[in-house]
Parts: C-alpha cells; sequence; structure tokens
C-alpha cells in the first residue's frame, strides 16, 4: 500500500518541485538525497521507482541526475556506486 499512498505525492509535490528549484538554478545536474529512519540504507522497491521517475524526469528536461544516495545509521546506499542510475542520460554541457 505505501507504493499507491507514495506515487501521488512524488507526482503532484516532489517532482514538481526538484525539478522546478533546478530549473531556475538554471542547473545542468542533480543529486537526489535521503534518509531512512529505521536506520537501514537499502532501496525500497519504492526506492527504486523514485530513482527511476527521477532519471526519467531529468531526461526530459536536460538535468542529469548525478546519484540519489540514502542515509542510514553510519552508512548510506549510492545508486550510482551501485551502477543503478540510467546511462542513456544528457551529459550537462559546460
Amino acid at each position: 500500500m505505501t507504493a499507491i499512498r507514495t506515487i501521488p505525492f512524488l507526482r503532484e509535490w516532489f517532482f514538481p518541485s526538484v525539478y522546478k528549484a533546478a530549473l531556475l538554478a538554471n542547473a545542468a545536474a542533480i543529486i537526489g538525497v535521503h534518509n531512512h529512519p529505521s536506520g537501514n540504507p537499502n532501496p525500497s522497491p519504492e526506492d527504486h521507482a523514485l530513482n527511476k521517475r527521477l532519471s526519467e524526469a531529468g531526461t526530459v528536461l536536460g538535468i542529469r541526475l548525478l546519484d540519489h544516495v540514502i542515509i542510514g545509521e553510519h552508512r548510506h546506499y549510492s545508486f550510482a556506486d551501485q551502477g543503478q542510475l540510467a546511462t542513456d542520460q544528457p551529459v550537462p554541457s559546460p
């Protein structure tokens, strides 16, 4: 049930606010970071869905997702370090 409740939140508030800030700052790329209060930084299915949607939205807007990091207790999980970012994203021009 979490995914069903999470997706409208992502679509209606999270993605527009993240990418609006990036567009207003003329950003060429973003890094997504969030925490897991449980202390376990391993990604949930919802985190994988979020990663995919962030990457897709960035591709459409021309803003590259450099990494998506989950912070846990004394550990972190990096989608980039795990090779789980889309490789067909646009490369920011200088």
